[in-house]
């Protein structure tokens, strides 16, 4: 009966211990004085609660942590951080060597002990050892992700120094667990060039951003007149677009998919959708609700063209209710005014349209407009446009 008793009162400290020693140390070695990971952690808050300021305070602080920490690794030799801790107190010794050492064999133990992943950091920092440093960053990202908080600001910063974009292109190419959040983050905070840059150098190693992580810093790259950088970027969601050719850029078939404005058609959700072509079944094209009063835009996107004229074409045709009309305006991105513009022309049911369109040497990008208008009789009505074409006039 009383070894019975005594098994169980066994059982019950032990589990009590293993649940409180991570939060509460001091309880659990007064159930297990000899539970080792209590005594590590009680090391480890020896140091984090109540830090001295004085130089004396700090050594009798990290003493006290130490004879803690030898004695939870003489329990459990496997234990990271008392390792850590003692390395701690060797390099305050000045004992370089020492230190080095334990805190070798803390990361031997373990890789997830997170203090030890950035002294090894710190300490390859000062090395001016960049790979070395950096494979710390990827271990810390992958056994902690709550690290991110802290690391994903510090190298999002980094890629301003041009000689670190290719290495963190790298470690982020091999992080797979965190490299869309990284991604992300650095599409909304870093300097949007070096940002480019980085997602470029991930698309030739073969990990190419995705379109919805590919969009904010295509927005942003526009807002700050970076059309170059913005067109590079775009051509890894939709490698058909291409500068300098105003067939590939208008996509006027509306066949493609993953648009990515601006350079990609925004559709007004209200009025405008991709389908089939009701009158040539397979066929795309821009399906319109036309307003019952009124205009409204239907479909836009911006356009990279030199200065010149141009000629559009392109088709429509009713499918419900009667026509109405749609006009197709180019404007300057910068200036908003509209510079050229075509129309279908009230009461016809299909046709054709052809025109000329002249962009001036002050409009470097351009807005392409869908805007689409009621029929004069009013009620609803459903209109498609497909087909369109631009390129040089006379060319």
């Amino acid at each position: 009966m009383l070894a019975a008793l005594l098994l169980a009162w066994l059982t019950i400290a032990v589990t009590l211990a293993n649940v409180t020693a991570a939060n509460a140390p001091s309880l659990a070695l007064r159930l297990w004085p000899g539970h080792a990971v209590a005594q590590a952690r009680l090391a480890d808050a020896l140091l984090t609660s109540s830090p001295q300021t004085s130089a004396s305070g700090q050594r009798d602080q990290i003493a006290r942590a130490a004879q803690e920490a030898a004695l939870a690794l003489r329990r459990n030799p496997t234990l990271p951080g008392p390792a850590r801790i003692l390395a701690m107190q060797a390099a305050l010794r000045g004992d370089a060597r020492q230190s080095d050492t334990l805190l070798g064999y803390s990361e031997r133990m373990s890789r997830r002990d997170i203090p030890t992943q950035f002294w090894l950091l710190e300490k390859r920092v000062q090395a001016n050892d960049v790979g070395g440093a950096l494979a710390h960053f990827g271990i810390a990202l992958e056994v902690a992700p709550s690290t991110k908080e802290v690391l994903f600001p510090v190298l999002s910063s980094a890629l301003s120094q041009r000689h670190l974009r290719r290495p963190i292109a790298e470690l982020a190419h091999r992080g797979n667990s965190w490299r869309p959040e990284f991604l992300y983050y650095v599409g909304e905070h870093a300097d949007p060039a070096s940002a480019g840059s980085l997602f470029l150098t991930l698309a030739a190693l073969g990990t190419p951003p995705s379109g919805p992580q590919l969009g904010g810093l295509v927005e942003r790259l526009v807002n700050a007149g970076n059309f170059a950088g913005a067109a590079r970027l775009y051509a890894l969601a939709d490698p058909s677009w291409r500068l300098g050719d105003p067939a590939a850029q208008l996509d006027g078939a509306f066949a493609r998919t993953g648009d990515l404005p601006p350079f990609g058609w925004e559709l007004n959700q209200n009025v405008a959708w991709r389908g089939a072509r009701p009158d040539q079944a397979g066929n795309n094209a821009l399906l319109i609700n036309l307003p019952e009063t009124g205009e409204d835009w239907a479909a836009r996107k911006l356009l990279v063209l030199a200065p010149g004229r141009y000629r559009l074409a392109g088709a429509f045709g009713v499918f419900e209710g009667a026509p109405g009309v749609l006009r197709v305006e180019l404007s300057c991105s910068r200036g908003g005014s509209v510079i050229a513009s075509l129309a279908s022309g009230a009461n016809r049911s299909a046709g054709a349209l052809d025109g000329t369109l002249d962009i001036p040497s002050s409009c470097a990008q351009q807005w392409l407009t869908i805007q689409a208008t009621g029929p004069t009789s009013g009620g609803s009505a459903k209109m498609w446009l497909d087909d369109l074409r631009l390129g040089r006039a006379g060319g």
